[in-house]
């Protein structure tokens, strides 16, 4: 996955059907496993293809993802290349920090990301804490993300530097993630599992608000 700035973290609702493709799907890894990593290249949607199974989450698909195509890379960012085990391991490390700031199973996080690595993590450090994430585009205007808020019982936000004083106006505490990164260096990498019992396949993953014509989201 190549990354470039500046497109809104809501058009993941235009790609859900390649994420939900994409790294929801396992079943093909331990066949191509061996000829991904002879290639050495990046992986392809022909490396993952196949419908989820009942009982699957996307974070520890994405794990299972992380032990098999560890050294290979997952995103290019800024020119930095991320393999699967950094991505993996970063997001754990957030999702500690996010279970410290309060975070637990069926918690709604917002999100207000342009799009880069940084998103990625927090995609999958709000799932691995057992939460469901809610993408806010940048370009919303103050009163539709308080009523996204309130509709979605969003109870943290996971921001930016360059929009904090845009989710200080916002009526829940936020959390940015660039500043918070010294922090976030110091959890452990390990995966995070303090939930166990409670993390269902059942549990919502994330919650998409389209513009409709009503006005409300």
């Amino acid at each position: 996955m190549e990354m470039d700035h500046g497109v809104d973290i809501a058009e993941l609702d235009a790609e859900r059907a390649g994420l939900e493709s994409g790294l929801a799907s396992v079943d093909a890894l331990v066949r191509t496993a061996p000829a991904t990593a002879r290639r050495g290249q990046i992986l392809t949607g022909a490396d993952f293809a196949r419908q989820g199974l009942p009982g699957e989450r996307l974070d520890t698909v994405f794990e299972q993802l992380a032990d098999m195509f560890a050294a290979l890379p997952a995103v290019i960012s800024d020119g930095r290349v991320w393999t699967y085990r950094e991505l993996d391991s970063r997001a754990n490390q957030f999702a500690r920090l996010l279970v410290k700031r309060g975070v637990r199973p069926g918690h709604r996080v917002g999100l207000i990301l342009d799009r880069s690595a940084e998103t990625y993590v927090a995609l999958l450090a709000v799932m691995k804490a057992g939460a469901a994430f809610v993408p806010l585009a940048t370009a919303f205007p103050e009163e539709r993300m308080a009523l996204i808020i309130e509709d979605a019982s969003v109870s943290l936000i996971v921001t930016i530097a360059a929009y904090a004083s845009r989710a200080g106006q916002l009526p829940v505490p936020h959390l940015l993630i660039d500043s918070t990164a010294a922090e976030i260096s110091k959890q452990s990498d390990a995966p995070l599992k303090p939930h166990a019992k409670a993390a269902s396949s059942d549990d919502t993953c994330y919650i998409l608000y389209t513009s409709g014509t009503t006005g409300k989201p």
